[in-house]
């Protein structure tokens, strides 16, 4: 295993499920890389398990679609492993920078593109019984080749239909339905319901959001549509509506049509997609194969291969970080604007 001192650390852009991510240089080859360190000083047994999962499987599944491990290298405190960090190639954007910079002007080719690298990813991990359990838009990075690959494998297991999955994992905006009522044996459709998330953020250029709203875009579940969901889903009886309650409609065919940056594109194949990903009840939502076949792909414009992707955008990165560091830069000035106005007022009132 190399020295960290083989390389040259330059800027941090991210944080990973259990450390901070860095861009940094080979000094041997001059390759740019990504970098993530993990803290192994606050771990009993030396080294954290989602740290050796990830690893794992990153080193036992290769698809195009999936971030590259390059090696781990350590740095050595008092002559022992202080911090491990694993080299992933360098990817230049994540797809909530993409989203989130306003300079980026993308195309109806992006989506449509991004959508089917990320299916395709996604069909060969649950083919290799793999959940990946944290799909969403920060963790789907983009090169300048147009090449989104699927990255923090953090949470991620290896999935079999005997076992109980009791540790659920999903950012809470990108959480299936079933998880958020309490479902424990779930599958990888969990997943799914997240690429269904994923595709109409790229559409919106906005997150979605969770149980109340579901119910409000997708219906308010019920028995007919999903009949085991007292028996699956233990905290169904908590959230139930109540004889006073209002039972919602699905109205995501109508939701997903609204306010678009670019209403065109969402085409009636491109509704039809995210409604089946985004179906309440797992059994009924489509499989990640099921999804590759959807007539959106094979309708004009036709899906493009990355490298026929126009790439040339009006910034050279953008991640996550970078867009959440200008927000909160932007809130501070607002803030002090605001403060500096009241003192003014309240001068001026005397």
């Amino acid at each position: 295993m190399r020295d960290v001192d083989a390389f040259e650390k330059k800027y941090q852009v991210g944080e990973g499920t259990y450390g901070s991510v860095f861009v940094a240089r080979d000094r041997t080859s001059n390759e740019i890389v990504a970098m993530k360190r993990i803290n192994t000083e606050q771990e009993e047994n030396g080294f954290p398990i989602t740290a050796l999962r990830e690893v794992k499987l990153l080193k036992g599944l290769s698809h195009p679609n999936m971030v590259i491990l390059k090696e781990c290298v350590c740095s050595k405190g008092n002559g022992l492993p202080k911090n491990v960090f694993m080299v992933f190639e360098y990817l230049e954007f994540d797809l909530t920078g993409v989203l989130e910079t306003p300079e980026i002007r993308l195309s109806q080719d992006h989506v449509k593109s991004w959508s089917r690298q990320l299916l395709e990813g996604v069909h060969y991990m649950h083919k290799n019984k793999v959940i990946h359990r944290d799909l969403k838009a920060s963790n789907l990075l983009i090169n300048r080749h147009g090449e989104l690959k699927i990255a923090d494998w953090g949470l991620a297991r290896s999935w079999n239909s005997e076992m109980k999955r009791l540790l659920q994992g999903h950012t809470l905006w990108y959480r299936p339905p079933e998880l958020l009522l309490g479902m424990i044996d779930y599958s990888t459709k969990v997943d799914m319901w997240s690429v269904g998330c994923i595709v109409a953020e790229m559409f919106r250029r906005n997150e979605a959001h969770q149980l109340e709203l579901i119910y409000k875009v997708c219906g308010t579940p019920n028995k007919e549509n999903w009949p085991d969901l007292e028996k699956k889903c233990r905290l169904w009886k908590k959230f139930a509506p109540g004889p006073n309650d209002k039972i919602y409609p699905n109205r995501l065919a109508q939701c997903l049509r609204e306010n678009l940056p670019h209403p065109k594109w969402m085409t009636d194949e491109a509704v039809n997609l995210i409604g089946e990903l985004m179906e309440e009840n797992p059994d009924k939502r489509w499989s990640a194969e099921q999804a590759l076949d959807a007539e959106y792909f094979f309708e004009n414009p036709m899906v493009k291969k990355p490298k026929d992707l126009n790439m040339k955008f009006a910034v050279t990165s953008a991640h996550e970080m970078d867009c959440r560091k200008k927000f909160e830069l932007n809130e501070a000035k607002r803030k002090a604007q605001f403060e500096l106005a009241r003192k003014q007022a309240a001068y001026a009132s005397g």
